[in-house]
């Protein structure tokens, strides 16, 4: 763990060469706003439909990926 409290929060954990972020299938804003190097998905099976305003939680995390 990090000596700073504020580095590791229950949806960002910052480490020395890295930070995790966990963020959930149905926040399109949050899946869209920042880059991804890494991207794990879990049960997928159970993420929300396309909305008809946004793409699926699965096509957004993906485009996040295209900058590495």
């Amino acid at each position: 763990m990090p000596d700073q409290k504020d580095e590791w929060t229950k949806l960002q954990y910052a480490m020395k060469d890295s930070t995790v972020n966990w963020v959930g299938s149905n926040s399109p804003a949050n899946l869209a706003s920042r880059a991804i190097r890494y991207l794990m998905e879990d049960e997928t099976d159970k993420y929300p439909t396309q909305s008809k305003t946004e793409a699926t939680p699965i096509s957004l995390a993906e485009q996040r990926t295209k900058t590495f």
